[in-house]
């Protein structure tokens, strides 16, 4: 099993946030606002020991100003190159 199968898909969503996020240069402070989501869940989301819902997901999404039918497009697009 190589390292890319121990993932769950909501984790590679919350990857594929994470980086949305890193790439806009904006903080887990930020999200938290933006959200109404506390810091110390999106620290135990991103970290991959909390699993977010969808609503959470498209909430961390919108904050960060990306599309999540877009993330979870591109998640699934990955996953079929596996």
């Amino acid at each position: 099993m190589n390292k890319n199968e121990a993932y769950t898909f909501s984790d590679k969503v919350v990857l594929e946030l994470i980086k949305e996020r890193e790439a806009k240069g904006i903080s887990r402070y930020r999200i938290s606002i933006l959200s109404g989501i506390s810091q110390s869940s999106l620290k135990y989301i991103e970290d991959l020991t909390q699993k977010p819902t969808f609503a959470i997901m498209a909430m961390i999404a919108d904050a960060i100003g990306v599309n999540i039918d877009e993330v979870i497009k591109k998640v699934r697009l990955e996953n079929n190159k596996d």
